[in-house]
């Protein structure tokens, strides 16, 4: 008997979680519970309702999963921790979805100490694989964002995350893959240089798979490492200072990727929004850097720059004397190494400093300062997203929609997306915080975020028009987003593009069950002639779930 989409959505619902009953331990399927009525709920101020949440612990029951769903044609989204704050966390790209989450496969399978790579599945996070590595006092480190050290390495992979070091554009440093199909066999991409296409990138950022390993390289530690920091008082000095750290990029002066702030960013980054300021107000960016120099003996100008330098002794410090050189009468630079850290450390936290207050603000400073260079080593920490709610202190109300267009790395270019970005968040009241990372000496990418009240409807509407207009005008003037989330689904690739890509969906998801919708790729709403649909049978399902779990 062969399951047809004229079937009732209800009864085949009702099939599948009988099935997957046969394939998961009881406690890894959640159907109407609160575990799978929160996997609904994001910061995005969404709910979409789901048929559940399952946790398989193998690869063998994934693809068991994998299998069943196919045959009773129900949606499926995969997750690896459901880190995905600002894009959609856990929640899936539309409604009926069953999340799968991947948790449980959290395995570091290989570690190659002669060459630094690292084979991890979709469940190991940052901290874990920060930990097995100095546990093992191995020669690397793993490049890290500022996310939480419980977000998963292969998941920020392949949204094309970015973290700090020179291997932290993540995206170009997958090295090989292994992926579950819709048809439940699996893909080992391979290692190149191999005879043909490599067929990794196709699982970033698509709907095409579902990736359960990945093989990614370390950084060597290096001789010596420092973190440079670099103040630019003014806007203009600022947009004088990316034609320069472009310059020094390209030259291999610079290889970490170098990531700036505007003044609201620092201030949101070490404090919330003041409790004795008005909420009507809206802070503007010398608001923002008032606010913090009133309270810090550590200084802020319009914009800071971070990154970190690597290399032999004698390499670093020619490096520092370049930059110095080239940021002459742009930014001021200040040098901060790992012994350096600590003795200020020890300075600003004992016994006579601590009696004072007014030097409470300058530890969390510090304390943001400390935790950027040890994720430039390595080491991943709370400390960068601590206080992203801003305006909401209770995390059950924060409501959080990041958006990240890509530019060339010009100062034109700079000036125009933040003169655009100014002006939707003046207009519907919110205060702009930005960064730019230069993720290559010719590129570019801002992070903007809006943070709201998803518990205040009002407050959730304005979110979501400043967002719209915001997207709708940096996309007008050519910026498009890195990554997008499940607000996303309408979005269309250029040109022929899309239609490639509907066509490899076609192909390796023909029943359209892999996360539908994500990164605007759903065969349902798709004009381009897809390959018929296997018929599937409920006989086949049942007897894969039959197999030994």
């Amino acid at each position: 008997m062969s399951v047809s989409k004229r079937d009732d959505g209800g009864e085949r619902v009702k099939s599948l979680l009988h099935a997957l009953r046969m394939i998961l331990a009881p406690g890894d399927l959640f159907h109407d519970a609160p575990e799978s009525k929160a996997v609904g709920e994001n910061s995005l101020g969404v709910s979409r309702a789901v048929v559940g949440v399952a946790y398989p612990r193998t690869l063998g029951e994934l693809t068991r999963v994998v299998a069943a769903a196919r045959a009773y044609q129900v949606p499926i989204y995969p997750v690896s921790q459901g880190k995905n704050v600002g894009y959609g966390d856990a929640t899936p790209s539309g409604p009926g979805q069953l999340v799968v989450g991947l948790r449980y496969l959290n395995r570091i399978r290989e570690f190659d100490e002669v060459n630094g790579e690292v084979v991890v599945e979709p469940g190991v996070t940052q901290g874990q694989l920060a930990a097995f590595l100095r546990e093992r006092q191995a020669r690397y480190w793993a490049d890290v964002t500022g996310a939480s050290p419980d977000a998963s390495v292969l998941g920020n992979t392949l949204e094309a995350g970015f973290g700090h070091t020179p291997i932290g554009n993540h995206r170009q440093h997958v090295l090989d893959m292994e992926v579950v199909l819709s048809d439940g066999s699996v893909l080992r991409t391979g290692q190149m240089p191999l005879p043909g296409p490599d067929l990794s990138a196709l699982f970033i950022q698509s709907n095409f798979g579902i990736v359960t390993a990945i093989r990614i390289p370390l950084l060597p530690i290096p001789e010596k490492c420092v973190t440079f920091m670099l103040s630019f008082d003014r806007d203009e000095d600022y947009l004088r200072g990316i034609v320069a750290l472009r310059d020094l990029r390209r030259k291999g002066v610079l290889t970490s990727l170098v990531h700036s702030a505007n003044a609201t960013r620092a201030l949101m980054t070490c404090s919330r929004f003041p409790d004795d300021m008005d909420p009507a107000t809206v802070l503007t960016d010398d608001d923002c850097r008032r606010l913090y120099n009133e309270r810090s003996a550590l200084k802020i100008t319009a914009w800071s720059a971070i990154g970190g330098l690597y290399g032999l002794k004698g390499e670093v410090s020619e490096k520092i004397r370049i930059l110095k050189r080239e940021m002459r009468g742009i930014a001021r630079v200040r040098i901060f190494t790992e012994r350096r850290l600590k003795w200020a450390d020890r300075l600003i936290n004992s016994s006579p400093l601590r009696k004072w207050k007014a030097l409470d603000f300058a530890r969390l400073s510090f304390s943001s300062l400390k935790a950027l260079h040890g994720i430039l080593r390595g080491q991943p920490s709370e400390a960068p997203s601590r206080n992203i709610g801003w305006r909401v202190a209770d995390p059950a109300r924060l409501g959080l929609i990041w958006l990240a267009p890509v530019i060339p790395a010009a100062p034109d270019d700079a000036a125009r997306l933040l003169d655009r970005a100014r002006s939707v968040y003046a207009k519907h009241g919110f205060e702009m915080a930005a960064t730019l990372t230069m993720i290559s000496h010719s590129r570019m990418t801002a992070v903007f975020n809006i943070s709201f009240d998803k518990s205040d409807a009002r407050d959730t509407a304005r979110a979501h028009a400043a967002y719209a207009e915001l997207s709708s005008s940096l996309s007008a003037a050519g910026y498009e987003p890195y990554r997008l989330g499940i607000l996303n689904t309408a979005f269309r690739h250029e040109g022929a593009k899309q239609d490639v890509l509907m066509r490899l969906k076609s192909a390796l998801d023909p029943a359209n069950i892999l996360a539908p919708g994500r990164y605007g790729l759903d065969l349902s709403h798709s004009s381009s002639p897809a390959q018929p649909a296997c018929e599937a049978s409920t006989e086949g399902a049942q007897a894969a779930g039959q197999q030994d779990k």
